[in-house]
């Protein structure tokens, strides 16, 4: 429901911040934030998309954090977001599917996956 929805906006927004601390980001990551993050950037609420892309970002920046938003097939994720924002971000959705060929391919990931698959999220706004 919307309260549901709230507290994930506000848990996700929560971390965001707190996620630039490598302690806190590596926690997020041990504990297994990150597929439930990239679940959360699925989302058709433009806020809790946003909220989560930030935190993942900040993950993103560590190379634990970098592994398991492939696993979780985040990559694919953040890719149909951004695709979903105005044709602005066109430049960043080039290089984000560049750079996910890249990373699969030098994991062995497949980028077809079931997995990577994600709904088109809402626009909006950046994080």
């Amino acid at each position: 429901g919307a309260r549901s929805s709230a507290t994930a906006t506000h848990a996700a927004r929560g971390l965001a911040n707190l996620s630039v601390h490598l302690d806190i980001a590596a926690a997020i990551v041990a504990g297994g934030g990150v597929p439930l993050l990239v679940g959360l950037v699925g989302s058709r609420r433009a806020e809790e998309a946003e909220a989560a892309s930030a935190v993942l970002a900040n993950l993103s920046l560590h190379e634990s954090g970098r592994r398991a938003l492939l696993r979780a097939g985040g990559v694919a994720r953040l890719v149909a977001l951004v695709s979903s924002l105005p044709c602005a971000y066109a430049p960043v959705t080039a290089y984000l599917s560049s750079t996910h060929a890249s990373d699969a391919a030098s994991t062995g990931s497949s980028s077809s996956s079931s997995a990577d698959a994600a709904p088109g999220a809402g626009g909006g706004e950046g994080a």
